[in-house]
């Protein structure tokens, strides 16, 4: 289940996710307010939909991640 959720020591939003068998958290810089939920919300379908495609490039949606996933 994918989810935005916020990091309670920083108040950062970031990305919880499943990809190629691998739960992927993805921290953002963003606060959590209600227009920076939407935005991570927004750019969660966006990789949610890659996936389902079998078109995510990782390092395109979170290019210092340093995760090499590739499906």
């Amino acid at each position: 289940m994918s989810k935005v959720r916020v990091r309670k020591e920083t108040g950062k939003l970031y990305l919880d996710f499943m990809y190629a068998g691998h739960r992927c958290r993805e921290q953002t810089i963003l606060t959590d307010t209600p227009a920076n939920r939407k935005q991570v919300e927004a750019l969660l379908s966006k990789v949610q939909a890659k996936i389902l495609l079998g078109e995510l490039d990782y390092a395109e949606f979170f290019p210092g991640s340093g995760l090499p996933l590739k499906h």
